[in-house]
């Protein structure tokens, strides 16, 4: 008893020698490299015994009835749990962290530093690398996220989404800011493992998951914004149609909660993959260029609110004019034409030859105020209009005029479009798209006062190099001209003086040209001197 006596006080120092190194590591690892001036002693294969008033003597609690017992000193390796307890039926004693004051089972909570703690394992950290629970992060709260995390998901891939567990998890993560990249990686991480599954449900389940940290981890943001951006980039290049829908009205949320333009960026390298989805042809993808024409629409908003342009502009612009009247260019119903744009028609009739005079007194304001088309507010949209992409592109038209700041940006928008114009041949008044796109952007509820500016630059246009040597193509522009001044005149509204004389010097050179042309030449000419003749006349009246 006395040769045990003295292996505990070499194994458990006094308090004034607790600064040196202890000797529980070695006991436990015995192949560990011993420090210097360290007393050696054979170690025994059997747990010594020891006298319990001796250990209350150290701190631990004495039991006056209870039998003098075989004590041994163990450590579990999972928790790092320093206990001494009897060897007859292995009760412990005291708990993990070496904390001699209590019992094992009536620890609650992250463990505290006890005496073993304090006096034992300081070193025994540094040295029992295989030991991490060790480590003062033993010590810290149970992480709650991954469990949070497996809630959200329901047993079997075809089962509804918990929104309790998804708000839950999103109010854990705005309580705990530091665990959001966790949270962000595990979310992408399950994405890219879900996509390849083709699980649409769990996926679904992630992107409702994002949703929610966007609207309650706002200013959290900076914590998981690459990660979402990483998983709309592999939304939206999927095979799958329904992936494509679920990543655009996804990203057209990420876009909404912009504050600035830090991620102006990451958005812009997506456009093109929009752009490209807002093009499919056919009316069983009606539903994705709906889609896709709402994340451009939120594309143009992102613009207007940080004055930003984004590279890909001008395939923007024609993706949303290839979707401006998708059933007049797809399919060939001339009634159903004529029935959704007969104020095209009416133009048209009540002006007759406008360039001889005849039609220059009629009075156009009832064909015009009937059929302006209001503005469209996109959080007030029924379902039917949700899911048109005629709807998306008459909201993104709007949008891209209060783009239109000033001169110069209003410029750069109708640049494209009249690209457009030129290359689908769109200027003829009667089934082309120019009129009703430059119609609806001249004449909005409220005055944008780019009213003059429209109607110069479609003037201007005439002398561009793609329709310089084209007659036919400018008659139909002075014919869409000469209805804009009409409607200008109509609210009120004067052209400008330019407008006179640039219909002059354009009128100079057809006289100039009829001189030379030949037969079939002299006929468009003559035409073209017509319309150009009763264009001037609507300007000077105005």
């Amino acid at each position: 008893r006395a040769q045990e006596k003295r292996l505990l006080q070499l194994a458990l120092p006094p308090r004034p020698r607790s600064r040196e190194a202890p000797l529980l590591p070695f006991l436990l690892f015995p192949h560990s490299p011993l420090p210097p001036n360290t007393p050696k002693f054979p170690l025994r294969s059997s747990p010594p015994c020891l006298d319990s008033p001796d250990l209350a003597s150290r701190g631990v609690p004495h039991n006056p009835s209870a039998p003098l017992a075989r004590v041994a000193i163990t450590l579990l390796p999972r928790r790092g749990i320093a206990c001494l307890h009897p060897v007859r039926n292995l009760r412990p004693l005291v708990g993990f962290g070496g904390n001699l004051e209590r019992p094992a089972s009536s620890l609650r909570g992250p463990p505290k530093m006890g005496f073993m703690g304090a006096k034992l394992f300081p070193s025994c950290e540094s040295m029992c690398v295989c030991c991490p629970a060790l480590r003062p992060s033993s010590r810290r709260p149970v992480k709650r996220y991954k469990k949070l995390l497996a809630e959200i998901f329901p047993k079997t891939p075809e089962g509804p989404p918990n929104e309790r567990k998804i708000m839950k998890l999103c109010e854990y993560a705005a309580k705990n800011p530091l665990r959001i990249p966790k949270i962000a990686k595990f979310l992408e991480q399950r994405s890219r493992k879900e996509l390849r599954a083709a699980h649409l449900n769990y996926v679904k389940i992630i992107t409702e998951a994002y949703s929610k940290l966007l609207f309650i981890c706002k200013e959290q943001m900076a914590y998981f914004a690459i990660s979402l951006v990483n998983v709309l980039t592999d939304l939206l290049e999927s095979k799958q149609e329904n992936i494509h829908i679920l990543g655009c009205q996804t990203l057209a949320r990420f876009i909404y909660s912009q504050v600035d333009n830090t991620y102006a960026r990451n958005i812009e390298s997506l456009v093109h993959k929009v752009c490209t989805l807002s093009r499919q042809q056919g009316v069983e993808h009606s539903l994705l260029r709906a889609a896709s024409l709402q994340c451009l629409s939120a594309m143009i908003w992102f613009m207007k609110e940080h004055s930003y342009i984004f590279a890909d502009f001008d395939e923007m612009v024609q993706s949303v004019l290839e979707n401006y009247r998708m059933d007049g260019t797809a399919g060939g119903d001339d009634d159903r034409h004529a029935s959704q744009h007969n104020w095209v028609d009416e133009i048209v009739r009540r002006e007759g030859r406008a360039g001889l005079g005849g039609g220059n007194d009629v009075n156009f304001c009832g064909a015009t105020t009937t059929r302006l088309r209001s503005a469209r507010d996109s959080s007030a949209l029924t379902r039917e209009e949700r899911e048109s992409p005629e709807v998306w592109s008459h909201i993104c038209v709007q949008k891209l005029v209060e783009l239109a700041k000033e001169s110069t940006t209003m410029r750069r928008i109708l640049d494209p479009m009249f690209s457009y114009f030129d290359m689908k041949k769109q200027w003829a008044p009667r089934h082309g798209l120019a009129l009703l796109v430059l119609s609806d952007m001249s004449y909005p509820e409220k005055s944008s006062g780019n009213e003059q500016l429209i109607l110069t630059t479609v003037i201007r246009h005439l002398d561009h190099k793609n329709i310089l040597h084209c007659p036919q193509t400018k008659s139909d522009i002075i014919q869409t001209a000469t209805s804009l001044a009409r409607q200008l005149r109509s609210r009120g509204v004067s052209p400008e003086l330019a407008v006179a004389g640039d219909l002059c010097r354009h009128l100079r050179k057809t006289l100039e040209a009829m001189e030379s042309a030949s037969v079939a030449e002299l006929s468009l000419n003559e035409s073209l001197q017509n319309f150009l003749e009763g264009c001037l006349v609507e300007v000077v009246r105005g």
